[in-house]
């Protein structure tokens, strides 16, 4: 039987192959979308966003706590050791909104399991495993780094505030909010005060004189 002369696929044919990969890869390339990382954008609901994390005004953050470590736990840990506030869990979400997931389960696990109620009892619980949170060199580096040049172009202005808000970063928050500070790096590197304190009021809202938790 000889060969057909026929082309294999009639151009119908041919166009609609096309659209279906084009939609294969449209599925693809939500797959991808849904696995929002902490600090990316996200749809506004939660299926835009890698589990745990949760879509919050289209940023996929944290939730309030993981399990066994979320607020309540924590207030009730501390209730249990009389070292709790009267309003412990509103501030505890409030302290905890925007953190990483690792930062609020190294927070969580420091109140729940590491302070003995001794402890809790005679200091600041939050604050203590505030400060024991990891503070990765790099990070630190680069937020000495900012104090430094704000220093020197600000000289006599007080440094406090910016190392409170880079350290508090620094800590707290996901790989995603820290390259914020990329652009504050390379202002220090052009040399340029205005535009240095410029940047470092922007990203570390240094405006906000609240206090580290």
């Amino acid at each position: 039987m000889p060969f057909s002369a026929r082309p294999l696929f009639s151009p119908l044919t041919i166009a609609a192959l096309v659209v279906l990969s084009l939609n294969v890869l449209a599925c693809r390339a939500d797959d991808t979308i849904k696995q929002g990382n902490d600090g990316e954008f996200c749809n506004g609901a939660d299926d835009d966003c890698r589990a745990p994390l949760v879509c919050e005004d289209f940023v996929c953050r944290s939730p309030l706590g993981v399990e066994g470590l979320d607020c309540r736990t924590m207030c009730e840990k501390l209730e249990t050791c009389e070292a709790a506030e009267s309003d412990c869990r509103p501030r505890c979400e409030n302290t905890i909104r925007q953190w990483s997931l690792d930062a609020v389960e190294q927070f969580g696990r420091c109140i729940v399991e590491d302070l003995t109620c001794e402890e809790a009892r005679e200091a600041d619980a939050p604050q203590t495993c505030y400060v024991r949170l990891d503070l990765p060199l790099d990070r630190q580096m680069r937020c000495d780094a900012f104090i430094d040049a704000h220093g020197e172009c600000l000289p006599g202005e007080s440094t406090e505030p910016l190392r409170q808000a880079c350290y508090r970063m620094a800590r707290t928050r996901s790989d995603v909010f820290w390259e914020y500070s990329d652009a504050c790096a390379e202002r220090i590197e052009e040399g340029v005060c205005e535009d240095i304190t410029a940047c470092l009021d922007q990203v570390f809202e240094l405006g906000d004189t609240s206090p580290a938790p």
